[in-house]
């Protein structure tokens, strides 16, 4: 009795399980990908936003030396930084419940991510008036 080998179908089959697997890896691999560079995106964002924030609170200053002179309670309505998609809102209250003459800057720096959420950094500084 000859016994009749079928060699070729095995090896389709083969092939067709390595092809499966081989993009299930990919498809991991990809997807890590992409989160791993959103997420690199969303950290540079809120890097920029805290520059903006303390940069802001170093204009109010008006000086290294913490003279803020002319600081009066005000609440800046939001508005746009030129030529970024952040938007700036400067805050600034009476604080003489921690030393008399004594001002709390709150700069909040807002923005919409890749995904269409609302993101937000806030930056606060105790400044006194000489």
């Amino acid at each position: 009795m000859k016994i009749i080998s079928n060699k070729r179908g095995q090896s389709l089959v083969e092939v067709t399980v390595a092809l499966s697997i081989l993009a299930v890896v990919l498809t991991g691999v990809v997807t890590l990908i992409v989160n791993a560079v959103g997420l690199m995106l969303d950290s540079r964002d809120k890097t920029e936003a805290v520059a903006y924030a303390q940069q802001y609170l170093e204009e109010k200053k008006g000086s290294k030396t913490n003279s803020c002179i002319g600081l009066d309670d005000t609440d800046e309505s939001p508005s746009d930084i030129a030529g970024t998609k952040y938007k700036k809102e400067v805050d600034i209250v009476g604080s003489d419940s921690i030393f008399p003459g004594a001002v709390l800057v709150t700069s909040k720096i807002t923005w919409n991510a890749k995904n269409g959420s609302g993101r937000d950094v806030t930056v606060k500084q105790i400044m006194g008036r000489k």
